[in-house]
């Protein structure tokens, strides 16, 4: 349920800006289609798919009987490079979420989670306003347990796959912002996969 909010969020809240967007003058569109580096800061709202087993093997005195639950609001830095209008590259830095488990009523947090995502972007722009984009890479997810019942760290690497919206709302050519939904794929790891929502500011560097 609450990933189906966050769907809904991710297109129609962006939709709406869009219209409100599209009023603003050409002049102030040129961050959308620069050939420049950019730096972007924001939140982001994970939903991890836990691989319960690997984590009762992995921590002492767990049992299939825990409930395991993730925090999943993270903070996000990202940095990429624009070659053209079209084509782009970007690494991401995600860190702030966390798992836990409730067990006999006593709640204990197990791990942290953070990422590092490298990708290759495509753009495209709709409007004097907006631009689309798709982004294909590989991520690294590394899981640190702070808790003294774990047997090891657990890190893994995947695919990834995301898509995003850029909207100057600013009336700037140095800022947009941006919205982006991503999908993450882990093997043999405390998780399986993931799917986030990531709102932020993109600090266009000219």
């Amino acid at each position: 349920m609450k990933m189906k909010k966050l769907l809904c969020y991710v297109f129609f809240l962006p939709l709406g800006v869009a219209v409100s967007g599209l009023a603003w003058s050409s002049d102030s569109q040129a961050g959308l289609e620069s050939s420049a580096p950019y730096i972007a800061i924001g939140l982001n709202s994970t939903n991890y798919s836990l691989n319960k087993n690997n984590i009762v093997a992995g921590f002492t005195g767990l049992t299939q009987a825990a409930v395991v639950e993730t925090n999943s609001y993270n903070l996000v830095a990202s940095f990429g490079y624009r070659f053209d209008q079209h084509m782009g590259v970007q690494g991401d830095i995600v860190s702030g979420g966390s798992v836990q488990a409730t067990e006999a009523g006593v709640s204990t947090k197990l791990f942290d989670v953070s990422q590092i995502t490298l990708s290759a972007l495509l753009h495209t722009k709709v409007s004097e306003n907006l631009g689309l984009y798709g982004k294909l890479g590989g991520t690294f997810l590394q899981i640190r347990n702070i808790n003294q019942t774990s047997t090891k760290d657990d890190h893994g690497f995947g695919p990834s796959i995301g898509a995003g919206v850029d909207y100057n709302i600013f009336g700037s050519k140095d800022r947009t912002l941006r919205f982006e939904l991503s999908h993450f794929v882990f093997r043999e790891v405390m998780i399986n996969s993931a799917d986030s929502l990531t709102i932020s500011t993109v600090f266009i560097l000219q």
